[in-house]
């Protein structure tokens, strides 16, 4: 699949021309000869592979991507493993908290797969306190796209009187870009911490 080649090519078994294929690398047609290109992977014995499993906690600032044309400090240089590791998913730069890091594409297809709906659980602070009708209309589905809306479960943690932020516990079951964001500033609140808790049942 399309989605299992971008793994391999994110763990540097895919060669282009005798060098390691990057993400974002192309073949196009009228630009050289194509024919005489040349592309390979490494066949692997799955059963003598050992993989690398990490969680890691992201700071704010930091890319998750493998996309080396981005500029900036990646997920996967954070941390140290015998072999290439790649995030599962990723955090936007602006956000914090969980991130698995891996070399086990097999893994990331399954958690990534649109069937899987693996929960992610995340901690966001607003600049005010969410109502009962904000919280309201974010249970009942925010219109993002022309798609299906958005809908979390989501409790309030607290709202302290006079307290000019709030908290609020967003439990999401699928992941579009900068999804809670785009929710919250529907409701007219803007998000000042956003703090990924879990994924797939894993904690920090």
């Amino acid at each position: 699949s399309r989605r299992e080649t971008d793994r391999l090519v994110a763990a540097g078994r895919v060669r282009l021309n005798g060098r390691v294929a990057s993400a974002g690398d192309r073949l196009q047609a009228g630009r050289g000869n194509v024919e005489h290109r040349r592309i390979e992977y490494d066949r692997i014995d799955s059963t003598q592979v050992r993989f690398s499993y990490l969680k890691m906690w992201k700071r704010r600032g930091v890319i998750c991507t493998t996309d080396r044309r981005v500029r900036g400090e990646h997920a996967e240089e954070e941390e140290e493993a015998a072999e290439r590791i790649f995030p599962i998913g990723r955090l936007d730069k602006d956000s914090s908290g969980l991130i698995l890091l891996t070399s086990d594409g097999g893994l990331t297809n399954t958690l990534l797969r649109a069937g899987e709906r693996k929960r992610k659980e995340y901690i966001v602070t607003t600049h005010v306190p969410a109502t009962d009708a904000d919280i309201a209309r974010l249970a009942a589905g925010v219109v993002l796209t022309r798609r299906s809306p958005s809908r979390t479960y989501r409790r309030r943690l607290f709202t302290a009187s006079g307290c000019e932020q709030a908290r609020l516990r967003f439990v999401l079951e699928e992941g579009r870009n900068r999804q809670i964001r785009r929710m919250c500033a529907a409701c007219g609140l803007d998000v000042i911490k956003l703090h990924r808790v879990g994924f797939a049942g894993i904690t920090l």
